[in-house]
C-alpha cells in the first residue's frame, strides 16, 4: 500500500513558494518516490512515473485534490479525507511525527530537494 501526499515549502524567501510530492510505502514508511514543483497535475504525473513498478499496482491513499483522481488509476485508489482520522502521511506521519519533526527526514531529503526545485543546487 502506498499513501501519496504533498506539502507546500519554500526557501528563503516565503513568496517562493514550492510542492514536494511524496509517495510512501504505508507499512514500512519508506519514501519510494517523491517529486517538486507545483500542485498541478503535471508534477503529480511526475511523482507517479518515479513510483517503482513493484508499486505500480499497490493500492494507493491519498485526499481528495484532482491532480491524484487524474494521474493515478482509480481502481488502486482510496480517498481519505482528514474527517475520516485516517489522515495521510503529511497531516501526521513523517514530517510533524507526533508532535515534533522528524529531523532526519527534514536533513537528509525534504531540504535538499526544495532546494534543488528552486534553482539553488
Amino acid at each position: 500500500m502506498l499513501e501519496v501526499d504533498e506539502l507546500r515549502s519554500f526557501v528563503f524567501r516565503s513568496k517562493d513558494k514550492v510542492w514536494v510530492w511524496i509517495a510512501m510505502n504505508r507499512e514500512t514508511r519508506e519514501i519510494v518516490a517523491s517529486a517538486c514543483g507545483d500542485r498541478t497535475e503535471n508534477t503529480c504525473r511526475i511523482l507517479w512515473d518515479r513510483v517503482p513498478s513493484a508499486y505500480k499496482e499497490a493500492i494507493v491513499f491519498s485526499d481528495y485534490w484532482s491532480a491524484y483522481q487524474a494521474v493515478i488509476p482509480s481502481e488502486q485508489q482510496r480517498l481519505v479525507g482528514k474527517e475520516t482520522g485516517k489522515r495521510l502521511i503529511l497531516s501526521v506521519g513523517i514530517i510533524p511525527y507526533g508532535n515534533t519533526w522528524h529531523a532526519s527526514y527534514i536533513r537528509s531529503f525534504l531540504f535538499p530537494n526544495v532546494l534543488k526545485c528552486m534553482g539553488f543546487i
